[in-house]
């Protein structure tokens, strides 16, 4: 989660960029991982079973260097960042499906998918709240009723609600 959540903040500035191509990419490389590890778990071993793998893997570059190539990044940090992106944060979701797919039981899977759906029933509204984005440009900032828009100059004017 948090690295398609990197992955989509870089990507993605809501209002000025279309998400599509991004999910899309998301979607794309966690179906190809989810193929790698269904393979991995049940083919039979052999040649063929090392194929596909194989092609799997050459489908996840190729989706990735597709994006990278194609897909611009709306914001890039001015002192801090993942480096390498977005091979990292891919690199993260591909090996990290194929670990928690192909190594778990059933009840890891029951408490995983529990206390996913908890934390994003807190986390998201959480977040949407106060993140960058739902203040617009940043500029702006809510304070006992009143929004201050904030300015380099000593006086900040007032702006009622």
């Amino acid at each position: 989660m948090v690295a398609n959540a990197v992955i989509y903040r870089r990507y993605v500035s809501v209002g000025t960029t279309n998400p599509w191509p991004m999910l899309s990419f998301l979607f794309c490389s966690s179906l190809t991982s989810i193929l790698f590890t269904l393979v991995w778990q049940f083919a039979p071993p052999g040649k063929p079973k090392g194929f596909m793998l194989g092609a799997c893997t050459v489908i996840a570059v190729f989706i990735l260097q597709l994006f990278h190539g194609v897909v611009p990044q709306a914001r890039k940090p001015e002192f801090y960042g993942v480096p390498l992106m977005p091979w990292i944060p891919s690199i993260s979701i591909f090996f990290l499906n194929i670990f928690l797919l192909g190594s778990h039981d059933g009840p890891s899977y029951a408490r995983f998918g529990f206390l996913s759906a908890l934390i994003m029933l807190v986390y998201v509204p959480y977040g949407v709240h106060t993140s960058y984005d739902a203040e617009g440009d940043g500029s702006l900032r809510q304070k006992n009723g009143e929004i201050r828009k904030e300015s380099n100059e000593s006086e900040d004017p007032i702006l009622k609600v």
